[in-house]
């Protein structure tokens, strides 16, 4: 059957960089041959992660099929479905045809097989470009759309594209399971950090009307106190000179002649960053009809003490 073909063409392929390493090894047959004893007494007492590692090391030392026959059954004991089809597979593949093994082979395949989950990955169409890592295993276009045998548990996928982040999904399969997913790359990565920048503007509004407010009202404080204290200036002094209050009073006027503009300055810069960002938010284009400018200071004369305002619009 097609599923039978694809499961033992990507099973092998996924075994065979481990076998041609193994081979590669210096060959030590003593050592096998303990292991393998060892591996056989851990199997019989149950304790399959001890004996399919074991196994394993045996083959590794001394590789041979029958061995590797017993690291699959081992490893079928063990729940690793899909790794002993793989090492059943290689197996066979070993083994001449006339071998007393090969029914058994061929038997371990067909009761495995229909225990095998799978898991069917594809792309989403926003997602071209995309590769997915399987249990640190990467897959890319060719692997999409096929059903893959897994062992049964845990396993964890991630999305990986240029300029976007990872989208990690964690799945869990059940033996003889059937999955199918689609999966989608992250979001573009830097293209959504600033959420709220209208928010961030009318924040900086509100702050620019409160130091409007502050400066103005202090100009307005310091500009009564500059009047009272010109006030008192010319009760206290005259052409011959003044007393020690009127010295006072007219230091404390000099002084609050440069405060009260300053002041009076900052709230009315205050105000209009806070009006021009409020009507940016609230306004789709800037339009604006005239430019002008105040300036607003205290005056004080024999006739009128107050404030003047002068501007152009």
């Amino acid at each position: 059957m097609q599923f039978a073909r694809w499961s033992r063409l990507l099973l092998v392929s996924a075994v065979v960089a481990t076998s041609t390493a193994a081979h590669a090894q210096g060959r030590d047959p003593s050592a096998a041959e303990a292991l393998f004893r060892s591996a056989r007494e851990a199997m019989a007492r149950g304790d399959f992660a001890a004996a399919c590692s074991r196994f394993a090391e045996s083959h590794r030392l001394d590789p041979a099929p029958g061995t590797l026959l017993n690291v699959a059954q081992c490893e079928e004991k063990d729940g690793k479905l899909a790794t002993s089809f793989a090492h059943v597979t290689e197996a066979l593949e070993g083994l001449p045809k006339d071998d007393f093994r090969v029914p058994y082979a061929r038997e371990r395949l067909a009761a495995l097989e229909p225990r095998l989950p799978t898991i069917t990955v594809t792309l989403a169409n926003d997602s071209a470009g995309a590769h997915v890592i399987r249990d640190e295993v990467v897959l890319r276009d060719g692997s999409f759309g096929v059903p893959l045998p897994l062992d049964p548990g845990p396993h964890v996928l991630v999305v990986r594209a240029e300029g976007r982040l990872d989208a990690r999904q964690e799945i869990t399969l059940s033996e003889g399971q059937r999955l199918s997913l689609v999966l989608r790359a992250g979001s573009p990565t830097g293209g959504t950090r600033d959420v709220d920048p209208a928010g961030r503007r009318r924040t900086l509004a509100l702050g620019a009307f409160a130091l409007g407010g502050v400066g103005i009202v202090t100009g307005i404080v310091t500009g009564i106190l500059f009047a009272n204290a010109a006030s008192s200036y010319r009760d206290r002094c005259n052409a011959s000179g003044c007393d020690d209050e009127g010295l006072s009073a007219a230091s404390r006027a000099k002084t609050l002649d440069v405060v009260s503009p300053i002041a009076f300055g900052v709230g009315a810069l205050g105000i209009g960053a806070g009006t021009g960002t409020y009507l940016f938010l609230t306004s789709k284009r800037a339009t604006p009809r005239s430019t002008g400018a105040i300036d607003v200071r205290p005056h004080v004369s024999p006739a009128l003490t107050g404030l003047s305002m002068t501007g152009a619009f």
